[in-house]
């Protein structure tokens, strides 16, 4: 499978995001799609498409493709229809076919969408409830890394603490080194939450504490002295 989405933005044009899922078929090499706007970026149908193709569209559809691997995104003001026909001509001559059940138009200035792990869009500032474009973690980005905490600090995990804090701590170090860009502080603070329970239940469980811990275990202790690491700058001190 291959995911291809189209950007529009544009301040006085109606502005559009086509998403789409590509399906690959027998007669395109795997990565060939990974070339895209990438002029020379190896051999093959896929480059020559993209010397020739969307580069040489840019100027007409007003675009800036962005690839990484094999996804892409294409910024475009004012002509995503135009722009999402191309892209279906281009796909065929590479003999690829988008599942036009997963195509979808949507309001960029309005709508959200998903790239890399980011959610791109709309965001709200809540403190003055003011709404911005911007980009943050997206939920399945925080899902995917408490998913991974929650993993490790199971009962049968019978390492020592700090071994199993090491590799805590190297989860979330790599999880936060990746998502530094953008608004970031609601999702830091989520996983923050989330590892603190975590390695609250998981030690009250080892030391056969009868309470639920929230003193022997609280948050200071445990991004304290327990140097469990803490996602975001350090909390203010009253």
């Amino acid at each position: 499978m291959r995911r291809g989405r189209l950007y529009g933005q544009g301040r006085n044009q109606r502005v559009h995001l086509i998403q789409s899922t590509g399906v690959l078929s027998t007669a395109c090499k795997e990565g060939d799609l990974g070339n895209w706007g990438r002029p020379g970026a190896g051999g093959g149908r896929a480059s020559n498409i993209g010397r020739k193709g969307i580069t040489g569209k840019s100027k007409v559809f007003r675009a800036q493709v962005v690839t990484y691997a094999d996804d892409f995104v294409i910024l475009s003001r004012g002509h995503a229809a135009e722009a999402l026909d191309w892209t279906r001509s281009v796909m065929t001559r590479l003999g690829l076919t988008l599942n036009e059940a997963k195509t979808n138009i949507k309001a960029a200035r309005k709508e959200s969408f998903h790239f890399l792990g980011y959610t791109f869009g709309p965001h709200r500032y809540k403190p003055d409830g003011h709404w911005y474009l911007g980009a943050s973690p997206s939920k399945k980005s925080r899902q995917r890394v408490k998913q991974k905490v929650g993993d490790l600090l199971i009962p049968g995990n019978v390492g020592g603490w700090e071994e199993v804090r090491d590799r805590l701590n190297q989860i979330l170090r790599g999880w936060s080194a990746y998502f530094s860009y953008g608004s970031r502080a609601t999702a830091y603070r989520e996983v923050n939450n989330y590892v603190s329970e975590r390695v609250r239940h998981f030690l009250r469980r080892r030391h056969k504490v009868q309470s639920r811990g929230t003193e022997r275990y609280g948050d200071e202790r445990v991004f304290g002295e327990l140097r469990v690491l803490r996602l975001g700058p350090p909390p203010r001190i009253a």
